[in-house]
């Protein structure tokens, strides 16, 4: 999102076990059958900027979610413009160069 909120979803048998300042450990028992289980360990690493980080929430869809907050600086949209402009301009400029050349005859 813009506003620097992430938003990640996570299967609703997913349980949080643990969580670190930017890790978050979870566990999930899939059953396979005839009293036959399997455990498996899920780490989630988030950036080290991430702060706000929520507890699972449950969500549309059947799934949890977590959300978390990552600083947003205008300098960084302003580069995005910027980069998106130069883009265009390059892609114009290609094809341009592309385009049938007019050659004049002239009379000898």
């Amino acid at each position: 999102m813009g506003d620097g909120l992430v938003e990640m979803d996570i299967p609703k048998e997913w349980r949080l076990v643990n969580q670190g300042k930017t890790e978050l450990k979870f566990t999930y028992v899939e059953p396979l059958g005839n009293g036959v289980s399997i455990q498996h360990f899920i780490t989630t690493q988030l950036p080290e900027s991430a702060s706000d980080i929520s507890d699972p929430n449950p969500a549309l869809g059947g799934v949890n979610r977590i959300t978390y907050r990552l600083p947003v600086t205008t300098e960084s949209s302003l580069k995005l413009v910027i980069g998106v402009l130069l883009v265009l301009a390059g892609g114009g400029a290609v094809a341009a160069g592309f385009l049938p050349k007019r050659h004049e005859v002239t009379a000898q």
